[in-house]
């Protein structure tokens, strides 16, 4: 499964692994679908207004997690608001398209980790490895409620940026 030229996993082999990797982490946290809103998605989300309107944008990138809501946080994660505020757009306050979302960062978060991974080591120890991060009982609490997609996006670009800098260390 290795090339001889760089050492490096061929292409389909992390491809297939890859999905692997993603479908296992998809099923596993399929049940959060039915879950409501619980915690801090209420003011993060539902009673939110700068999720219901374009013009209410800039205020996601200038003003702390919950200022929507009129509170006071020291809590700034404008990416995060940005991907409530899409799924506001998308699917209005339902439910499960929110955790779906939540989901779907998670699985996109750990395929990140097994790339990382089989960047230093053979694919199938990566994608265990991955798969132990992905279905750790800790990562119940980051993807059974909406809110909880902020240390999704944080490993994800964390990754991503390692990812890059292994490839392009000039960067």
């Amino acid at each position: 499964m290795r090339t001889d030229a760089a050492s490096l996993p061929t292409t389909r082999a992390v491809r297939w692994w890859s999905a692997a990797v993603a479908g296992v982490v998809f099923l596993v946290f399929l049940g959060t679908l039915s879950n409501e809103f619980v915690w801090d998605d209420e003011q993060f989300i539902v009673k939110n207004w700068y999720l219901t309107s374009w013009r209410y944008l800039p205020q996601l990138f200038t003003q702390n997690i919950v200022a929507g809501t009129g509170l006071v946080s020291n809590l700034y994660r404008p990416l995060q608001m940005v991907t409530h505020f899409v799924d506001v757009q998308l699917w209005d306050y339902q439910p499960w398209a929110h955790h779906l979302s939540t989901v779907l960062i998670h699985v996109v978060a750990s395929v990140a980790v097994f790339r990382l991974l089989v960047s230093l080591c053979p694919p199938a120890p990566a994608a265990l490895a991955a798969l132990l991060f992905a279905i750790h009982p800790i990562q119940s609490y980051a993807v059974a409620y909406t809110c909880g997609r902020g240390d999704g996006l944080a490993i994800l670009f964390i990754c991503l940026t390692l990812l890059i800098a292994r490839r392009h260390p000039w960067w």
